[in-house]
């Protein structure tokens, strides 16, 4: 049946606004309200509460004493902050470079498989997601165990007692085990981010390339990557920032030791608040860190863009 008038009818497949939805701007204020009001009271407020203590000596109990930048100048003095921070950014690299490049040939490899096998394979990568990150550590803790752990149970079955190792007491190595803990954790769920990116790229794009002989290579750097970007820069993101905040893994496992060998950044905030009863100096720590964290964002999100320049 024919429309009468001018009137064409609600459109199919067009933009269709918030205030169309809610009616009017009042609505809309009512409606985004409480998520303000949550992101204020958890985030930008804690964000300034940290601020305004670092500003302060206290142990988070008696009396504040006001200070001014004396926590930021005992922090720069003495090295472990320094130390502790450039540990946190190798972490950060690897981790990011480990399981972008195993997440994305992983991605890869599953969607070359059959439906069925594919269903085992991303039920299977979400396993060590879905478990307490301490679970895990604990399960990587009873492996690299000098004694009884399976990795040197491993090499002596394997005839290579000679690499057999404390793992997590070797300087040459404790780092690294704290590392692969935590990007065996979060391979899984990026891998089935990259996956669901490749999938959701339309077939004919494909065939048309195999048609034109473009190679395996080609297709990929031309059509998946491309049609990807916004994918692979969330886990960039993601994985980045998480590797920079690696904090449970090292509690579990090594309490930032032997000596300081993984202390990381967050370690180290925890042992100045509570162990060491140093509130202010904690805080300032973190100031800087989150100062940090908003310049390796900025310095990823202008490197993504470079590169997405030169595509």
């Amino acid at each position: 049946m024919r429309r009468a008038g001018n009137d064409p009818g609600p459109a199919l497949g067009g933009d269709v606004s918030m205030q169309k939805i809610l009616g009017s701007k009042k609505n809309i204020v009512l409606f985004c309200a409480p998520a303000a009001v949550l992101f204020f009271t958890l985030v930008i407020y804690p964000i300034f509460y940290i601020f305004y203590l670092a500003l302060q000596k206290t142990d988070g109990i008696s009396f504040q004493e006001y200070v001014g930048l004396d926590n930021y100048r005992q922090m720069f003095e003495e090295s472990y902050f320094m130390n502790a921070n450039w540990k946190s950014l190798g972490l950060a690299v690897f981790a990011t470079f480990g399981i972008a490049v195993l997440g994305t040939v992983i991605a890869f490899l599953t969607c070359g498989l059959k439906r069925r096998i594919q269903t085992f394979y991303k039920t299977s990568y979400l396993i060590p997601f879905v478990l307490s990150i301490s679970v895990i550590s604990q399960l990587w803790l009873s492996i690299y165990h000098s004694e009884w752990g399976v990795l040197n149970k491993l090499l002596d079955f394997c005839h290579l007692s000679s690499w057999k190792t404390s793992w997590l007491s070797n300087q040459d190595t404790a780092m690294i085990c704290v590392a692969i803990v935590g990007m065996w954790w979060v391979l899984g769920m990026t891998i089935l981010l990259v996956y669901t990116g490749i999938m959701a790229v339309p077939e004919s794009y494909y065939e048309a390339a195999k048609i034109d002989g473009a190679n395996f290579w080609q297709v990929s750097r031309y059509i998946t990557f491309p049609l990807c970007r916004n994918i692979i820069k969330t886990c960039i993101i993601i994985n980045t920032i998480g590797g920079f905040y690696t904090f449970p893994q090292v509690y579990v496992m090594t309490k930032g030791g032997p000596g300081d060998l993984t202390m990381t950044v967050m370690m180290l905030i925890y042992r100045e608040a509570f162990s060491n009863a140093r509130l202010g100096l904690s805080c300032a720590i973190a100031a800087v860190t989150i100062l940090e964290s908003v310049v390796i964002l900025v310095v990823i999100n202008l490197l993504i863009r470079e590169q997405e320049a030169e595509l």
